[in-house]
């Protein structure tokens, strides 16, 4: 009988037994830790500061922006409209603003104690019961862009839970409400931030071709712009029919 080499034999074990029998190529590889991204700050820093205001919401972040000028003075947390009543994107602007704004849509029926009979109701699908009345949802520092929809204070789920407004916190409500006018600029985009924004503007800038130089004529030329190459096959002087020519001139001498 014959000697398999040692090394032979881990050969023919490694091709056909499979990398499975090694314990040293059968190493396992740590998951990666889901690292959650970074809370979004809260914060208003627009007071004093000039520009003409403007307001922009992230949907898919759930996210507002105050604008002025061009500077982000104001980031808050918002709930826009839930699956069914979704605030739908695109350019607006306040046509109206009211402070104790109360929604005549949705609310609750109350009885004649006040005391509520049915809560979230919709006026226009849902009948009061005997002996209630309708009141509407209170809309505090409300500031309408669109027929069905605008911002005002209210409930924060975390997630998107109105029927087509843009809740804010309360404070942030009002700070929105005092610097806004009638005519202000409203965008709702699917997603937004103004990091995002900054880094789309500077690789508008990056992606621009570079310009290429025009070389001057030396000692002047017609509006200063370069002579065309010549097309078509250039000679060497000393080659060719030139070069027969130059040797015969020079026999000559």
């Amino acid at each position: 009988m014959f000697r398999v080499a040692p090394a032979l034999m881990l050969l023919f074990l490694w091709a056909f037994g499979g990398c499975a029998h090694f314990s040293g190529f059968n190493r396992r590889v740590p998951a990666r830790r889901q690292v959650p991204p970074p809370e979004r700050p809260v914060y208003w820093s627009g007071d004093g500061v000039p520009g003409a205001p403007q307001i922009v919401v992230g949907l898919q972040e759930q996210r507002a922006f105050f604008l002025k000028g061009r500077r982000v003075v104001a980031e808050t947390g918002v709930s826009s409209g839930r699956n069914g009543f979704e605030t739908p994107p695109g350019k607006y602007r306040v046509i109206q603003k009211d402070e104790k704004h109360v929604s005549n849509l949705y609310g609750d029926f109350v009885g004649a104690d006040g005391q509520v009979i049915r809560k979230n109701v919709d006026i226009s699908k849902d009948r009061p019961p005997e002996g209630s009345v309708f009141s509407g949802a209170p809309m505090p520092y409300f500031l309408r862009f669109s027929r069905g929809f605008g911002f005002h204070a209210g409930h924060l789920p975390g997630r998107p839970a109105s029927h087509g407004c843009i809740r804010l916190p309360e404070d942030m409500a009002k700070h929105f409400f005092e610097n806004s006018q009638i005519g202000t600029p409203v965008r709702i985009e699917k997603s937004w931030l103004p990091d995002s924004a900054v880094r789309a503007s500077s690789l508008k800038v990056a992606s621009k071709p570079p310009q290429k130089a025009v070389p001057k004529l030396q000692g002047g030329g017609a509006r200063g712009r370069a002579r065309p190459e010549p097309r078509g096959r250039v000679q060497n002087p000393e080659t060719g029919w030139n070069k027969i020519k130059a040797w015969f001139g020079r026999a000559a001498r």
